[in-house]
């Protein structure tokens, strides 16, 4: 696997000005990164342990996470997988050929240890983040699945399931919105609280999608003192 002391441990993108002399650049360029059978697998950083993706000025970004591996990426901050910020669009399971094979698996962070968006959008329409016997795991932190700082969710299929946090085992949302549509988040735990999707901040809607599920499927909080499951 490959090491940063700062942010990327596997990949490092950040998208700036493009400036040819003489010549005129639009707005409107868009920067993608496509996933497709691709494994990130053993890398670590402070941020975004898999990939750390930012950009600087107003290019349209986005992360296709179509089929694939995320897995054993550890952050020791924020994103063991991925972490995007500045309006980077992170898309997961998009690929028709493979709707469920785009999998974030046994990934570690203080925060986020799947995913961690800090303002821009995360849309999820198919793939696991989270499988039984390989969660992502946050030890002393929150979202084990999805940490949202800002920006937006959208979750039109898949599933965020058996992830682990201190608060929030599936999803966190600290700021910004989720809206749900269809879905699935259970089988995950929590320490404190709440084993599904934890509120502390921002606007949840939800139109479709289970959360939780029988007793054998539900989210949970394992401490006698937490709330919510």
């Amino acid at each position: 696997g490959n090491s940063a002391a700062l942010n990327g441990g596997g990949l490092w993108i950040r998208v700036r000005q493009i400036i040819v002399p003489g010549a005129i650049i639009p707005d409107d360029i868009s920067v993608n990164l496509n996933v497709n059978g691709a494994t990130i697998r053993n890398n670590s950083a402070q941020n975004g342990g898999g990939v750390f993706m930012t950009r600087t000025y107003n290019y349209h970004t986005d992360i296709n996470l179509n089929y694939g591996r995320v897995t054993e990426n550890h952050a020791s901050q924020n994103g063991g997988g991925i972490y995007a910020e500045g309006g980077v669009s992170v898309n997961v399971g998009m690929g028709s050929a493979a709707p469920d094979s785009m999998n974030f698996v046994n990934n570690t962070a203080v925060n986020g240890a799947g995913l961690y968006l800090a303002d821009g959008d995360i849309t999820i329409k198919g793939g696991n983040i989270g499988l039984q016997g390989r969660p992502n795991v946050c030890t002393d932190g929150d979202g084990g699945g999805v940490f949202v700082q800002g920006g937006r969710l959208t979750m039109y299929g898949g599933g965020v399931n058996y992830n682990e946090a201190v608060y929030g085992g599936g999803i966190c949302l600290d700021s910004g919105n989720i809206v749900y549509n269809s879905g699935v988040v259970q089988n995950n735990s929590a320490t404190m609280r709440v084993g599904g999707i934890y509120i502390s901040g921002g606007n949840f809607t939800m139109h479709g999608g289970t959360i939780g599920g029988d007793l054998s499927q539900g989210n949970k909080t394992t401490n006698s003192d937490g709330f919510g499951g």
